[in-house]
C-alpha cells in the first residue's frame, strides 16, 4: 500500500506541530469571535480538531500546513468543502437541514456565521 506523493512528509513525529496549529486556531477564532455562546464555545475543539485535520491532510508540505499567512483562508475553505459534504445526500450528517458537517449549532452560516468567514475580516 502506498500513500499519494504528497503525503509522504506526514508522520506522527507531526503531533506537537499539529497541537501548536490546533492552540493558534482556537485563539483565532476566540480574536474573531470573543462574545460566541457557551455552548458553541465548548464545541469549539473539537470542531478545531477536525478543520486541523482536514488542513494536515490536503496540505502538500508541512511549510504549506504551518503557513500562517494563509491559515484563515485555508480554513474557509475546508470549512466549505465540509458544508458542502454535510448538504449532499447521504452526507454523514443524518440531518438535512443540519447546518453543516460538525458545525456548532448557531451556525447557520457555517463557519462565516462562527468564524471563519468572520475571521477574514480585520486581518
Amino acid at each position: 500500500h502506498q500513500r499519494p506523493p504528497h503525503l509522504s512528509w506526514q508522520s506522527p513525529m507531526d503531533y506537537p506541530r499539529r497541537r501548536e496549529l490546533i492552540s493558534h486556531i482556537i485563539r483565532l477564532f476566540q480574536q474573531k469571535r470573543p462574545n460566541i455562546a457557551k455552548e458553541w464555545q465548548k464545541k469549539l475543539p473539537d470542531f478545531v480538531r477536525r478543520l486541523e485535520s482536514a488542513l494536515y491532510q490536503s496540505a502538500h508540505s508541512v511549510e504549506e500546513y504551518m503557513d500562517l499567512s494563509t491559515l484563515e483562508q485555508r480554513l474557509q475553505s475546508v470549512a466549505q468543502r465540509m458544508m458542502m459534504r454535510s448538504r449532499m445526500p447521504g452526507s454523514h450528517s443524518g440531518h438535512p437541514s443540519s447546518s453543516g458537517a460538525g458545525m456548532p449549532p448557531g451556525s447557520s452560516r457555517g463557519v462565516s456565521g462562527a468564524g471563519a468567514a468572520g475571521l477574514s475580516g480585520g486581518l
